[in-house]
């Protein structure tokens, strides 16, 4: 007799409102197709785990305790990512050498660009989730596109949106 495997896919939630919320929701939407959904996310504003019993959640060590980023900079945003690199491509590792489900996919926000360096380095397939309006991305491509427009002060140009550190 052959046993079917179910399918996992794990999704990489920014944990702040508007990406987390998003986030969860297609988890439900997932899982409510046959998907085993793992959610893998950083120790900063935990989801509440009580609300979704059919996940399984997977806490990365971020290296934010102690320090408030309510509001977050570009500095946290930059330090989320390279913090959570490691834990995130161990756990994988670790999920794929056991027997059991099959990884589907990888499914991220878009601030999470770590992931798609961990996905490519084992060779996952990977999604990317825009939590923001169409009109929030039409927005910022309009202010990359002519900053000085948008930017006028001095220092306040190309150089401070640049993602060199990303």
């Amino acid at each position: 007799m052959k046993i079917e495997r179910k399918q996992s896919v794990v999704l990489v939630p920014y944990p702040f409102q508007g990406h987390l919320t998003p986030m969860l929701q297609l988890g439900s939407i997932l899982h409510s197709q046959g998907f085993s959904v793992i959610i893998a996310h950083p120790e900063y504003n935990t989801p509440k785990y009580s609300n979704h019993p059919e996940f399984v959640f997977h806490s990365m060590d971020d290296g934010l305790k102690g320090i408030e980023i309510s509001l977050p900079s570009l500095e946290n945003i930059y330090d989320l990512n390279e913090n959570c690199k490691a834990p995130l491509r161990n756990y994988l590792v670790k999920m794929m050498k056991e027997e059991g489900d099959q990884l589907a996919c990888i499914i991220y926000d878009n601030v999470m660009i770590f992931v798609d360096d961990v996905a490519t380095q084992l060779r996952l397939p990977s999604i990317v989730l825009h939590t923001s309006s169409a009109t929030y991305l039409h927005s910022m491509i309009t202010i990359f596109q002519q900053p000085e427009k948008y930017f006028p002060f001095e220092g306040m140009r190309t150089n401070t949106f640049s993602a060199s550190r990303f």
